[in-house]
């Protein structure tokens, strides 16, 4: 009896110290959540993976939400980056501040360029030599 004892309490302590550890939440590991427009994916998740590239011990939950729904997500502290199209607005900055909290913002894409094609149009990629000999081309009329 007193060896099955022995053998019984040998098995409980093996299997109770082969437990992992909760992982705390932190800068590099843990549970992120992330907020960001449709508009936004592609550059999310190439962030996101890379991310979870070099931190094996992080997980990021991405929600694909309107832009105002991620703000408002990140006031309620729902998560913790967002990203957007445009700045904080008076009242969202106001909150922030109001609770000694100063979220870092930055600007990674500033100018575009819409190219508008006629749907007859058969080239529906242009180089940006291409485009750059259309411009010359436009502002030299003689060109044409």
């Amino acid at each position: 009896m007193t060896k099955n004892l022995i053998i019984f309490f040998a098995f409980l302590l093996l299997f109770a110290c082969n437990k992992k550890p909760d992982v705390s939440d932190t800068a590099t590991s843990g549970k992120v959540k992330i907020a960001y427009d449709e508009t936004f994916n592609s550059i999310a998740a190439q962030e996101r993976d890379v991310f979870q590239y070099l931190y094996k011990n992080v997980t990021v939950l991405d929600y694909q939400l309107s832009q105002e729904l991620s703000h408002q997500y990140l006031i309620g502290d729902s998560v913790k980056l967002i990203f957007s199209s445009r700045k904080l607005n008076t009242y969202e900055s106001t909150y922030f501040k109001s609770r000694n909290v100063f979220p870092k913002t930055y600007e990674f894409a500033r100018y575009g360029l819409v190219v508008l094609l006629n749907k007859n149009s058969k080239d529906s990629v242009l180089s940006i030599e291409q485009l750059k000999n259309k411009f010359v081309s436009a502002k030299n009329p003689s060109v044409l």
